[in-house]
């Protein structure tokens, strides 16, 4: 996004409102800067969890990994709230914690979720000073 660039001569009495927007001006592209590093690491964070388990995809469910869906939420003052999710919640939390068996035993769990989670960790403070550095 190109920056704007003010070379206005103002007078006293205007400063302050010439300061104003200047502020609102810059504080409208931070937050667009914001929404589009968030809205572009929601969507790198979707492809590490198709890439992350080293689960087998079950004969019977094999859109698992393409039921992964990043949705758009609610819109606050710094941007919007993006949520990452599988429609298929019950099977994701199987296979993140794993569970037990008839025998007794355990199975190993697949971490896939909290390895995106560390990665939108990592990314976003990155992604966000990226795209304010533009």
């Amino acid at each position: 996004m190109a920056r704007a660039r003010y070379y206005k001569a103002v007078d006293s009495e205007g400063m302050a409102a010439a300061m104003r927007q200047i502020l609102d001006d810059y504080g409208a592209q931070v937050r667009d800067d914001v929404e589009t590093a968030t809205a572009k690491v929601a969507n790198e964070a979707k492809a590490v969890i198709a890439a992350a388990g080293k689960y087998q995809d079950h004969p019977g469910r094999k859109q698992y990994r393409k039921s992964c869906t990043v949705q758009k939420g609610q819109a606050s003052y710094v941007g919007s709230l993006y949520r990452l999710f599988n429609k298929l919640y019950q099977l994701t939390h199987l296979l993140e914690n794993g569970h037990d068996k008839r025998d007794g035993t355990r199975t190993r769990a697949f971490p896939h979720f909290s390895v995106a989670a560390d990665y939108v960790r990592e990314r976003l403070p990155e992604a966000v000073k990226e795209e304010l550095g533009k």
